[in-house]
This record gives C-alpha cells, sequence and structure tokens, in this order.
C-alpha cells in the first residue's frame, strides 16, 4: 500500500547479543504483522544476511528514521547517524557517555552526547518520566512509551536452576561489584546459593574480579549467551538482580521480563520506576546495598521475602502496560502524527543553523 508510513529503524540486530538488538527485532516484526498502515524496515549497523544494512540505504526514502540508542560503543554508528539525519531517538538510557560526539563544531563547542542529539534537531522516545522531564527541560520534544517484555525464546537448559541471575550490561553503573562484595559476605556466612552474570562486560572485568574474591566455585560467567539460552537462564533462574543508577533508571527489557515470569526481583531504590512497577520487585537501598543484597540472598534462600514485596496485583498491571501489544498500539499513533514530527525536524533544524552560527560567533570572540 502506498498510503504506509515507511518506517527506517536504525539499530544493532542479532546475531549481536543485546537487549537493543531484540528490542528493535521484536517491535518491528510485531508492527509489520499487526498494522496494515505502517511498514518499518530493519535498517542494521551490524554485519548481518538476514537485513538490509543502514549505510546502503536511502533515508530519504523514509516518513520517518528511528535510531535506536544506549550507553554502550556498539550504538556509536547509529548514534552518528542520528546526528547526520536527525529524526525519532529511542533513547533507553538517559546517560550515554559512553557514545563519542565526532562532528568538528559540536566536539569544538564541547558537546555531550545527549546535547548533541538535541542539537541536530532529534525528537524522542523515552521510558521514564524522569528522562521525557530532563530531555524536555533542554528544548526537545519528548514522547513516553513504555518499555515491553521480550517473548519467549527458551530451550529447554539446566543452565542457572537454583541460582540468582544477573542479566544484560555487566557495568559499574549497574552495580557489578556493590553485588559481587554482598555476595562474598553472604558466601563467607555460609551461603548456598550460586550466582551467574549472563550478557556483555563494560568497563569492568567480571572474571578478574569473580577471582580475586575467590568465588569461582560460586559465581559463573556466561558471556553473550545466545538469545534461547538467555531466556532459559531466566526462567530456571530462583530470583534474580538489576541495579541501576539514577541516570540509568530505565525499565529495561530483561527485568521486565524477570517481572513477567514472576521472578522475585532485586531492584534498587534510585530506578525510575512507573507507580505501576513499584509492587514488582524487592526492593534494595541503595544507601546500603551489602545489607539489603545480603537480606535478599537469606530470604532467596529461604524461601522468603516476596510476599510483602511483591503485589499480584501490580504483576498483572505490569503484564497489560508493557506487553508489546499495548505498546505497539502506542508506537502506531506515534507514527500516525508523521507530519508534526517531519514539522518539528525541519523547524528544529533550522534552529540548529541558527544557534550554530551564534555559538561559533560567542567561541571565535573567546579566541581573541
Amino acid at each position: 500500500m502506498d498510503d504506509k508510513v515507511k518506517i527506517g529503524f536504525v539499530s544493532t540486530y542479532p546475531p549481536v547479543v543485546s537487549g537493543l538488538s531484540r528490542y528493535a527485532d521484536e517491535l518491528c516484526d510485531f508492527m509489520n504483522s499487526s498494522l496494515d498502515d505502517v511498514c518499518a524496515d530493519k535498517l542494521s549497523i551490524n554485519e548481518s544476511k538476514r537485513y538490509k544494512k543502514a549505510d546502503q540505504a536511502d533515508f530519504s526514502e523514509y516518513d520517518i528514521m528511528v535510531y535506536n540508542i544506549g550507553n554502550h560503543p556498539m550504538n556509536q554508528r547509529t548514534f552518528d547517524y542520528a546526528l547526520k539525519n536527525p529524526s525519532l531517538v529511542v533513547l533507553h538510557e538517559f546517560d550515554i557517555s559512553s557514545l563519542n560526539v565526532k562532528p568538528l563544531f559540536m566536539s569544538m563547542m564541547k558537546m555531550d552526547p545527549l546535547s548533541a542529539l538535541v542539537h541536530s534537531g532529534n525528537a524522542f522516545v523515552v521510558h521514564s518520566d524522569y528522562a521525557k522531564e530532563r530531555i524536555e527541560e533542554r528544548g526537545a520534544l519528548v514522547f513516553k512509551v513504555n518499555e515491553f517484555y521480550f517473548s519467549r525464546r527458551g530451550r529447554d537448559s539446566k543452565i542457572g536452576k537454583e541460582s540468582v541471575g544477573v542479566f544484560g550490561y555487566i557495568a559499574k553503573s549497574k552495580g557489578a561489584f556493590e553485588i559481587l562484595d554482598a555476595y562474598k559476605k553472604y558466601a563467607d556466612r555460609g551461603g548456598t546459593l550460586k550466582l551467574f552474570f549472563a550478557g556483555n562486560s563494560a568497563d569492568i572485568d567480571i572474571e578478574t574480579e569473580i577471582n580475586k574474591r575467590n568465588l569461582q566455585s560460586m559465581i559463573s560467567f556466561y558471556e553473550n549467551p545466545p538469545d534461547e539460552e538467555y531466556d532459559s537462564m531466566m526462567e530456571n533462574c530462583i530470583g534474580a538482580i538489576n541495579l541501576r543508577t539514577k541516570h540509568s533508571g530505565e525499565t529495561s527489557a530483561n527485568m521486565l521480563k524477570l517481572f513477567s515470569l514472576e521472578k522475585r526481583t532485586a531492584v534498587n531504590d534510585l530506578m525510575n520506576a512507573d507507580e505501576n512497577l513499584s509492587g514488582c520487585f524487592y526492593k534494595i537501598d541503595s544507601k546500603d546495598y551489602q545489607t539489603s543484597l545480603l537480606k535478599f540472598f537469606n530470604d532467596i534462600e529461604k524461601n522468603k521475602g516476596s510476599e510483602d514485596e511483591i503485589s499480584a496485583d501490580c504483576m498483572k498491571k505490569m503484564k497489560e502496560s508493557h506487553s508489546i501489544e499495548r505498546v505497539s498500539e502506542i508506537w502506531h499513533q506515534l507514527f500516525l502524527r508523521k507530519n508534526e514530527l517531519k514539522k518539528y525536524i525541519a523547524e528544529a533544524k533550522k534552529k540548529k543553523a541558527r544557534n550554530s552560527v551564534k555559538r561559533l560567533c560567542v567561541f571565535l570572540g573567546r579566541c581573541k
């Protein structure tokens, strides 16, 4: 149909193992199969024979470009496209400091990555009220669209049985050291639960840190397991930990998947959770990680501690509000506003040009 809204969805895609890859893959597939008036093309920045390559696509053929961005260097090329051809950025984390601002003028102005995206004229989709408010303060157009939990791709596996799991991006900002130190204390006191990390490490050598604490027999690390194995680990684990900093407080798909499986999941109080999620997790005190996490491990081992923390009603509401069916319908309504988006982006580009001249004059004035 010629009247379909054409979307170019720029992202990493499988076989790259990342939540963002799977987010783009599942969302595009669902919209293409369920919406008659939207066509979403998967434009991959990674090498894959399954998808069209972003660098071979003609962006002018699309009504809206969507750039899928998180705080990981693997998203650098998507970020570069968003600076060059501004449109709609899905910002999965408020903090994207791992990305580099390459355009000369922006780097001269010492713009941080988020400021560069705003300056370029992009509109944004975010998953939390906190991120929405902070970006709106910078003058950008922002829409809040909930994250969704992924479909099941699991296969029969014993990995993760009777263990507590840590899933996804393993980094200092995701509490890796706090988890290891609390677990060390738990194990030294005779705790028997096993712990495992599944995902990819960023600014921490997780295997070295495990060895330094002499926990090789108690902690396992599964680097970038395929989706099927990853899902099985989530289904098998007896509990999970998902710690966030305030600027990395989006409602991650990993966390939502664990909630949907009704796993006892420890989340710290810095997470920017919607009210619908407040009864879905075991709350960790970010001012005293060791005590809180130690209690969590002990409660999981004794099979208690979830009854007063986790609400069946909240779980039901979460499954409704964060289902792909509900989320894709919100995306659908957003795409139908394509003319409004195009107008905003065109005006933002003009504003960018004016602001660039002003900033350059100020910069040159300082250099005199």
